[in-house]
């Protein structure tokens, strides 16, 4: 099993957890009257903080990254181990991209307008999620456990992959953030690599 495959396999699980299907139950809500359509924080541009992965199961390994807040445009983030970027994740509101660069290249590209949809959730409300809000962190997925503080948001999603038993934190950091930067981080879709489904880049994990 290659551990840079499987931690963006799990990335994107916890990514794809982020715009899930809502169940009727929530831990974290809040009442109706005060949620409203669209949650936010005071206006921010674009902010840039610190993250790290945690795979407690199957792996049991940590990855160190950087992510990249565009306004309801885009949420992107580098991860890196021993000094080189071994993965790339980028979510807009139409789609999600995760770029595997080592040891073995590899490019999943999953749809999420549908997502959104289903789940009553907007872009923005995730990032205000990610940042923090807990009114927006309130409207995401009941499977979707948000815990930590306004300032190390936490979230963890346990669910299986083929068989497997899946169990992923992401930590932000956001005591070290840097808010409206002259030119935030963004993604550069890689040349020589093919696109796949989740589903069949979870398939070569048994190869």
């Amino acid at each position: 099993m290659k551990k840079i495959l499987c931690i963006t396999l799990f990335a994107a699980l916890l990514t794809l957890g982020l715009a899930g299907c809502r169940s009727s139950k929530n831990a974290t809500e809040v009442p109706d009257t005060v949620q409203p359509s669209v949650v936010e924080t005071p206006q921010w541009s674009n902010v840039t903080f610190p993250v790290r992965v945690n795979i407690i199961q199957p792996l049991g390994i940590s990855l160190n990254g950087t992510a990249t807040l565009v306004r309801d445009q885009y949420v992107y983030v580098s991860m890196r181990m021993l000094g080189f970027e071994v993965a790339q994740f980028y979510v807009t509101p139409g789609g999600i991209d995760l770029v595997a660069k080592q040891p073995q290249k590899m490019w999943v590209e999953e749809p999420m307008g549908d997502r959104l949809k289903s789940a009553d959730v907007d872009f923005l409300t995730i990032q205000e999620a990610l940042l923090g809000n807990r009114e927006a962190q309130a409207k995401l997925p009941a499977s979707l456990q948000c815990s930590g503080s306004e300032t190390t948001p936490q979230f963890r999603l346990q669910t299986k992959l083929k068989n497997m038993q899946v169990d992923v934190v992401l930590d932000c950091q956001l005591a070290d953030a840097r808010w409206n930067v002259e030119r935030p981080a963004n993604f550069s879709a890689p040349s020589g690599i093919a696109k796949t489904t989740l589903q069949n880049a979870a398939g070569s994990l048994g190869r």
